[in-house]
């Protein structure tokens, strides 16, 4: 697919999803197990191809009888759901959950403009971060010996900074096309969706979990940017 095309699933009713359950399983479904799977799936195909392999990874489903049910040995409580998104969350690149946690702080729906300034200004902070920490290690680090090669580095890393935001405009280009690419990846995966406006979440209880999993400093920059 290419970056301006996607491919909208309907939700599918209970009655298909249970369907494509057992075909997926083999085998039929307890009930309580399929209405517990078609809750957390709201509707999603993908969703519940997620659900089905964080279960039978974490051996949580047992055969009994030629059907499928709760491991009750392994897992007395049924999963949750903050447990399913982690597990769709680590099938992905580490990339594009960044950009997908980044989303979380502009609500249930965000469009591509304001994600892209706000990653923008994300990849300037860590950047200016990483050479400030390299200044400072080098200012601290045989200050006696080697002054002289400290103020050169530091001097360096004054001109690169410098350099990264003469070159902001390049920067924003390059993470133009990343950012589409995360956002294709998004959209394929079923965690978000396409809007007329941009985007939004396809769960509302998911971008609200990535948000509140982020660190405070973190969650408090994007906020005052």
């Amino acid at each position: 697919l290419s970056r301006s095309s996607y491919l909208t699933l309907q939700s599918l009713p209970d009655n298909i999803m249970e369907q494509l359950l057992e075909a997926r399983l083999g085998a039929p479904l307890e009930t309580s197990l399929v209405d517990h799977l078609c809750h957390h799936a709201a509707g999603s195909p993908r969703l519940a191809e997620a659900l089905l392999r964080t279960l039978l990874s974490g051996n949580k489903l047992s055969k009994h009888n030629k059907q499928w049910t709760w491991n009750t040995a392994t897992s007395p409580l049924p999963f949750s759901a903050h447990d399913v998104l982690q597990e769709r969350l680590r099938q992905l690149p580490n990339r594009v959950q960044a950009t997908l946690r980044t989303a979380s702080t502009l609500g249930h729906q965000f469009d591509f403009a304001s994600l892209q300034d706000l990653y923008l200004y994300d990849v300037l902070q860590r950047v200016q971060g990483n050479q400030g920490d390299r200044v400072n290690a080098a200012a601290s680090t045989n200050v006696e010996n080697d002054a002289d090669d400290n103020i050169h580095q530091a001097d360096v890393s004054t001109r690169t900074m410098a350099q990264a935001h003469l070159n902001t405009r390049s920067l924003s280009r390059t993470l133009r096309n990343a950012l589409l690419d995360d956002l294709t990846i998004l959209v394929q995966a079923d965690l978000i969706r396409e809007t007329s406006n941009g985007y939004r979440f396809a769960q509302p209880q998911g971008q609200q979990m990535l948000h509140a999993d982020l660190e405070p400093n973190r969650k408090r920059r994007y906020h005052e940017h």
